[in-house]
C-alpha cells in the first residue's frame, strides 16, 4: 500500500503514515476472519507480540527522521525480499524439495520461544519504519526460522499486525503524516476487499497463494526501486 500511495503523489513519510492508517482497519477485519478459520497460532502470535509491539512503535518514531529516498529503498528492498522468499518457495515445493512445514500445535520449546520473539522484533521494527502491515516481514519469517505452512503462516501473521498496527498509526498520528483525505476512502471500500479476500485465501491453495502474492510483490518492488 506504500507504494501505492506514493505513486499517488504523497511524500514518503505521508505514504508510510497513511497506509499504516489504512492497515490498521484492514488487518482488523482480516483478523477476525482468520480467527474464524482456526489456522491461528496463538502461542506463536503471543510470543511475537510481546517484542512486536514495542519493536513497531520505536520503527514508527524513527520513520520520520529518516530521509525520503532511505526510507524508500528500506520499503522496496524488504517487499522484494519477500517475494522473492515466496516464489523460491513455490518452486521448491514444485520440485517437491520443501514439506509442509510445523504448526507447533503443541507447547513451545525455549528455542522456539526465543525465535519466536526475534521474529516479532524484527518484523515489528520494519513495519513500523516502512509503514507495511508488518506480513511482508513476519510471513516470511515463520515459514523459514519458524517452518510454519503458509496458511498458518499467514493467519497467525494477522493476528500480530492489528495490535501493532495501532500502536504504530498513533505514533503517525502524532506526527501529523496521515493524510485522510486520502486514507478514509481507501479504508471504506479495503474493509470489503479485506474482508472478501481473507476469506478467499483461507480457501486457496497454499501454492497458488504463494504465485499470486509474489508476483504482484515482486513487480511493485521493482517499480519501486527503479530511479
Amino acid at each position: 500500500m506504500v507504494p501505492l500511495f506514493y505513486f499517488l503523489g504523497l511524500g514518503m513519510s505521508n505514504a508510510v503514515g497513511t497506509s499504516k492508517f489504512v492497515i490498521t482497519f484492514i488487518s482488523f477485519v482480516s483478523m477476525v476472519n482468520y480467527l474464524r478459520s482456526g489456522k491461528v497460532n496463538y502461542r506463536v502470535g503471543l510470543v511475537a507480540l510481546a517484542t512486536m509491539i514495542p519493536s513497531s512503535y520505536v520503527g514508527a518514531c524513527l520513520s520520520g527522521l529518516l530521509n525520503s529516498s532511505i526510507l524508500k529503498f528500506i520499503v522496496g528492498s524488504f517487499i522484494m525480499i519477500y517475494s522473492l522468499r515466496l516464489l523460491s518457495t513455490y518452486i521448491r515445493k514444485k520440485v517437491g524439495k520443501e514439506g509442509e512445514g510445523n504448526d507447533y500445535g503443541t507447547n513451545l520449546s525455549l528455542s522456539t520461544l526465543l525465535k519466536c520473539a526475534f521474529v516479532g522484533l524484527i518484523a515489528g521494527f520494519i513495519a513500523g519504519i516502512t509503514g507495511t502491515a508488518g506480513g511482508s516481514v513476519n510471513m516470511p519469517l515463520y515459514t523459514t526460522v519458524l517452518g510454519m505452512p503458509i496458511h498458518n503462516a499467514v493467519a497467525t501473521s494477522f493476528f500480530t499486525i492489528f495490535p501493532t498496527a495501532v500502536i504504530a498509526t498513533t505514533q503517525h498520528i502524532l506526527h501529523g503524516e496521515v493524510i485522510y483525505d486520502v486514507a478514509i476512502p481507501f479504508v471504506t471500500g479495503s474493509l470489503v476487499g479485506a474482508s472478501i479476500g481473507s476469506r478467499l485465501a483461507v480457501k486457496m491453495k497454499p501454492q497458488t497463494l504463494r504465485l499470486i502474492i509474489g508476483c504482484v510483490l515482486l513487480i511493485t518492488s521493482v517499480k519501486m526501486l527503479l530511479p
